[in-house]
């Protein structure tokens, strides 16, 4: 199976940019699931008793 040097060269760069891609998503999807949570907002109740101790 002796395949043309162009067609090598595409298939290398198209895996080359999939690999790449990946990387970008897999970073980007840990950076989102290990960033801290934005803070909860406060309970109504809660909110009552800071105003009438």
């Amino acid at each position: 199976m002796d395949l043309p040097l162009p067609l090598l060269l595409a298939i290398t760069v198209f895996f080359w940019l999939l690999a790449q891609a990946w990387a970008l998503i897999v970073f980007w999807a840990e950076g989102r699931a290990t960033r801290p949570s934005p803070p909860s907002p406060p309970d109504a109740a809660e909110e009552k008793e800071k105003r009438n101790p």
